[in-house]
């Protein structure tokens, strides 16, 4: 088994391109992450989530607050905010028609229960908002690990993968055929 650190270090930022007469994918350059944030190596960091934005390429951590910002180009990036503690971050999504960004956390504990939340930020990545979504999840590591969403009757519907089958962690998490995308809606959002 590979051990996390070795994990971390081998990430790659990949890019493709379809070659529509093959029908393949062609790569287009990839990166270590790594390389692309420099003078940030003190803490490794563990890639969950990705969403293109323009041209900017913005990737969330499980282990990190801040979020990367990395060119299209592969040539350089950013870490926008504070890397201080674990955040369980676990995918992104950048809303264009009210220029937000959307981060799912795959589960944090609240009491006895496991629940999760949708962290909003602003185009400058400011967190703006924490949503607490009703959901309870037994095991602390199998939550969401997934984010889509889509305005269904002009209010933010959010698709969000499970990472257990049944949603659950343990034995019945790797049933096979139990997979989930539970959907909410978001009445009251920003």
């Amino acid at each position: 088994m590979t051990s996390c650190k070795t994990l971390v270090l081998s990430l790659f930022i990949s890019v493709f391109s379809i070659n529509s007469q093959a029908n393949e994918l062609l790569l287009l350059g990839e990166e270590k992450i790594i390389k692309l944030l420099p003078n940030n190596q003190e803490k490794p960091f563990e890639a969950s989530g990705v969403s293109l934005v323009k041209q900017k390429i913005m990737v969330v951590f499980d282990n990190r607050h801040d979020i990367a910002q990395i060119n299209k180009n592969l040539s350089h990036g950013k870490l926008i905010g504070s890397p201080d503690q674990n955040s369980e971050f676990e995918g992104i999504v950048y809303d264009q028609q009210k220029q937000l960004f959307y981060v799912i956390v795959e589960s944090i504990k609240k009491g006895d229960e496991n629940s999760s939340e949708m962290v909003t930020y602003n185009k400058k990545l400011q967190a703006i908002n924490r949503q607490a979504i009703n959901v309870s999840f037994k095991s602390r590591n199998k939550g969401f690990e997934g984010i889509a969403y889509q305005y269904i009757n002009d209010q933010l519907t959010l698709f969000l993968l499970c990472e257990g089958n049944q949603c659950k962690g343990g034995k019945k998490g790797k049933k096979p055929g139990k997979g989930r995308v539970l959907v909410f809606q978001l009445k009251d959002h920003i």
